[in-house]
């Protein structure tokens, strides 16, 4: 058909010139799937630590934890078979840092057998000591206790609850054999037993701070404590006589 010469229809616009295509390239991949598979299980178990010290265990999904590590969701299954499985590994981590803690705390107080001193000031320094570790850091202590319910609730993780108190009771022992040594006393009760009565002590310190936040209450806890852990002992009259020692009971 021929072209129109009505002076009055408007001239057809020029076809445009085609357009080149730019070749796709593949987007760039996550930073998480070209890590190693060791520093993205590192990477995961930060993320997580840090969302259950801040939100709690509940707000502990994959998808947040994923999230904070800057992750993709698929990524995670190349580093952890399942969620529960990188709970693990979070409450063993967090768990064997808490047990090295409560360790260092409490043998601390070992410092004061440089001279002479009581068994009541040993043990009150003990616990002193403890309680200042739960006021520096109350998010941690809280996060803690959450993750021992968590645990307790799964039965594929309740083990590390277990494995974690028998290092508490181990550590405490251990205090008490020292502090026993060092003031020329002896315990009326077997250590393991009164190892345990003092870690239940700790417990309920931890508690009563997180729940209360009350100095006065706490310091009278700690003195009934101290007078708890102490109707177990007597003096030791095999014990050689420190030069300048007041005694058990000074």
């Amino acid at each position: 058909m021929s072209q129109s010469s009505d002076p009055d229809e408007p001239a057809a616009p020029p076809a445009a010139a085609p357009r080149r295509r730019r070749p796709r390239t593949a987007s760039p991949a996550p930073r998480s799937t070209r890590m190693p598979v060791a520093e993205r299980r590192q990477a995961l178990l930060d993320a997580a630590t840090t969302v259950i010290a801040r939100d709690g265990v509940r707000a502990a999904s994959t998808r947040a934890i994923v999230r904070e590590a800057g992750m993709s969701l698929a990524s995670f299954h190349y580093a952890f078979e399942s969620h529960t499985e990188l709970m693990r590994h979070v409450i063993e981590r967090v768990l064997v840092d808490e047990v090295h803690s409560v360790t260092e705390v409490l043998s601390g107080a070992a410092e004061l057998t440089e001279g002479p001193v009581t068994l009541p000031e040993l043990l009150g320094a003990a616990l002193d000591a403890f309680v200042a570790a739960v006021e520096a850091d109350p998010a941690r202590e809280q996060a803690i206790l959450e993750l021992h319910q968590y645990a307790l609730r799964e039965p594929e993780l309740a083990d590390l609850v277990k494995a974690e108190y028998a290092a508490y009771d181990e550590a405490a022992g251990g205090v008490l054999e020292a502090a026993a040594a060092a003031t020329g006393t002896r315990w009326t009760r077997p250590v393991g037993e009164l190892a345990r009565y003092v870690v239940t002590m700790t417990d309920g310190l931890t508690t009563s701070w997180l729940s209360f936040r009350d100095p006065e209450r706490i310091a009278a806890a700690r003195e009934y404590a101290v007078a708890g852990i102490l109707q177990f002992s007597e003096p030791d009259p095999d014990a050689a006589p420190r030069e300048g020692a007041p005694g058990p009971d000074a």
